[in-house]
């Protein structure tokens, strides 16, 4: 089984590409914005990316591989998540402040597998296992022994999953400096490896606009070493997140990152801190006419939003989903057709900063 990525239209001025992805008797045309397994129903049918997150702490794993009947219990109950119109991502997301040992990795192996569908995605992490103190202690860096120790660590599962099965595997980046990322790149591959997910770890992933530049050129270069290119892979994009902000209105950098040579942007699964430290969320909503997320909590009652202030979180994260559902498919219609740029600028909510950003990355990363 073989994930299929051919680029069908580009955009001159921006990072905005339109593929189609195809696996077995599924064909996705992005670029798109994820569902969420609950909200399926709510969507015609059709190919979509249907997301479900997974949350394995090390006890789970210690269940996994010694607990009769607890990795069967798993997969059924995640198997019951998948709809056979989509392109089911299973995102599983580690939990701990040490990656497994090897036998432990190897029946996390065998679980990824068996809990997948046609689609294989590497686990994440916390930044806790590839980071040590300072010096000083005061502070955490990012550790080069154990970014190692954490693509042994990958190398388990895909040498793992490839024992059993042919199935796609989807390699997981952290945002990290380039020093790092080019490393992980460089390792899938090698490892054959050449359809990716971009963690950024609930950060805004266009704040750090050098590293993503260099995640993406770093792809670019391996892949035209295999007759390929950037517009021959698939680039999923998940936790990505806006910094707090006490403005009523800030450009929705995350919805942008599809114009970044990002393929499909996905969930939020996991926690900003600790991840047993709660936040009450705040309460904003995406403006399509804008391209901005507005702050609720500072509407006035004449602003036809105001109806929405009086939602719970779950039903705001729901519209904000299929409004940017919506626009993604507008925009697929519009790519090869129209300049992007131009469009973008109809958009009053987008900073002149994260435009810059824009412009940058698709300056110095052109599809060929």
């Amino acid at each position: 089984m073989k994930l299929d990525v051919k680029p069908i239209a580009w955009d001159e001025t921006l990072g905005i590409v339109k593929k189609s992805i195809s696996i077995s008797k599924s064909n996705l045309i992005t670029p798109t914005k994820s569902i969420r397994c609950a909200n399926i129903s709510d969507y015609k049918k059709g190919c979509k990316v249907n997301e479900i997150a997974k949350r394995i702490s090390p006890e789970t794993i210690e269940n996994f591989h010694g607990k009769d009947g607890f990795s069967q219990d798993f997969k059924a109950k995640t198997a019951k998540s998948f709809d056979p119109d989509c392109l089911n991502i299973v995102l599983f997301n580690l939990i701990g402040h040490q990656l497994p040992d090897k036998d432990l990795t190897e029946t996390l192996a065998h679980v990824l597998y068996s809990s997948s569908d046609k689609i294989i995605c590497l686990p994440a992490i916390q930044k806790a296992p590839i980071q040590s103190p300072t010096a000083s202690g005061k502070s955490m860096k990012i550790d080069e022994d154990k970014v190692k120790r954490y693509l042994e660590f990958q190398e388990g599962i895909i040498n793992g999953i490839r024992l059993m099965n042919s199935k796609p595997i989807l390699g997981i980046i952290p945002l990290l400096v380039p020093k790092y990322t080019k490393q992980i790149i460089n390792f899938y591959f090698e490892k054959e490896i050449f359809n990716f997910i971009i963690d950024a770890n609930t950060g805004n992933i266009l704040n750090k606009e050098p590293d993503l530049r260099s995640i993406l050129s770093s792809i670019d270069d391996n892949a035209k070493e295999q007759k390929s290119s950037l517009a021959d892979t698939y680039i999923h994009a998940v936790n990505l997140g806006l910094k707090h902000f006490s403005a009523d209105e800030v450009s929705s950098d995350d919805f942008l990152s599809l114009f970044a040579y990002v393929d499909t942007i996905g969930t939020k699964f996991k926690t900003r801190g600790a991840f047993n430290v709660k936040t009450e969320p705040r309460k904003k909503v995406f403006l399509r006419n804008r391209y901005a997320y507005k702050l609720l909590g500072n509407v006035p009652e004449t602003n036809p939003l105001s109806k929405l202030k009086q939602e719970t979180i779950t039903k705001i994260n729901n519209y904000n989903e299929q409004q940017q559902f919506t626009e993604t498919t507008k925009l697929k219609d519009m790519i090869g057709k129209e300049r992007m740029d131009d469009y973008l600028k109809t958009k009053g909510g987008i900073s002149q900063e994260t435009y810059g950003k824009l412009e940058s990355i698709s300056s110095k990363i052109k599809i060929t």
